[in-house]
């Protein structure tokens, strides 16, 4: 289950939720854009990425009031005896993360690619090394 961020008086909550999907579902953009498709450990068992991105999508809706549902909280969602307004609600929340995603992926396609090619040939990147290689990136927004 995803808890709600740790500063509840955020200014822009849907924002945040927002930009919690899009970190959730990187890792799925990022074989999307890098290899072509998914594979279904983009997907995994209900600790993975896509299953935290899935949950969060629904609670925004059923119990944190910043959804369909408004100002109503009905408490945690049986994700199996969801209505298919909710499923489709949360679908439509997923795909606009994920190509929320694949966008500031491919706006650093350049460091992702020359990164890509020093972790083939020395498989990890630690502490300084990993924040000389981002600290570009990280000065300027991506879009």
């Amino acid at each position: 289950m995803y808890r709600a961020p740790a500063s509840d008086l955020s200014p822009d909550p849907r924002a945040e939720f927002d930009d919690e999907l899009t970190v959730l579902l990187a890792g799925r953009a990022a074989e999307a854009l890098m290899l072509g498709d998914v594979s279904a450990g983009a997907g995994g068992g209900l600790d993975s990425d896509l299953a935290l991105a899935t949950w969060l999508a629904v609670q925004i809706d059923t119990e944190f009031g910043l959804g369909a549902s408004g100002a109503a909280c009905f408490g945690a969602a049986d994700m199996h005896a969801l209505s298919e307004a909710d499923r489709q609600r949360a679908r439509v929340r997923l795909e606009k993360a994920e190509h929320r995603a694949i966008q500031l992926l491919r706006s650093h396609m350049p460091l992702i690619t020359k990164l890509a090619d020093r972790l083939v040939n020395e498989r990890e990147l630690k502490g300084d090394e990993l924040e000389e290689w981002l600290a570009p990136s990280l000065l300027r927004p991506p879009l």
